[in-house]
């Protein structure tokens, strides 16, 4: 599947600038002191500036092992470094500040269970009732089928 791909240079820098946009969007705020932030990546894009280079045609088309590819994609594209600690922290804290849920003081939970067990007592003394009826119902039609 050798296909001759020509790709206009205006096309690689808008699909590039859009994955930046797109990445810049997702990221959360960096940290004061770290460095390498998509953000400023797409600064320096919004800028003019030409930011990456493209993978040359020569080391994408010869034969390669897997090991190969990957040794020259982390050549030309290198993964970002981990998030800090201070970084994954803040991150952390923001989650579980959007995701907090109040477990005491709004419920009375002794008040709860007694209304909750005063409604089962009153469906089974329901229940029973209504069996009494049915049982005395079915009495009432035998006996008038016997007089």
């Amino acid at each position: 599947m050798n296909a001759d791909i020509d790709v206009a240079e205006s096309a690689r820098n808008s699909f590039l600038q859009a994955q930046v946009e797109e990445r810049a969007w997702h990221e959360p705020p960096a940290p004061p002191g770290e460095q390498g932030s998509w953000t400023e990546v797409k600064a320096a894009v919004d800028a003019g500036e030409v930011v990456g280079e493209p993978v040359p045609l020569r080391d994408l088309l010869r034969p390669m092992t897997m090991m190969e590819m990957k040794l020259a994609l982390q050549t030309h594209y290198p993964v970002d470094d981990p998030p800090s600690a201070e970084h994954i922290a803040k991150r952390d804290l923001a989650v579980d500040l959007q995701t907090m849920t109040i477990t005491e003081g709004a419920v009375d939970m002794v008040q709860l269970q007694a209304d909750l067990d005063a409604a089962e007592q009153k469906a089974v003394e329901q229940a029973k009732e209504e069996e009494r009826m049915v049982q005395e119902r079915q009495k009432e039609m035998s006996a008038r089928l016997f007089r």
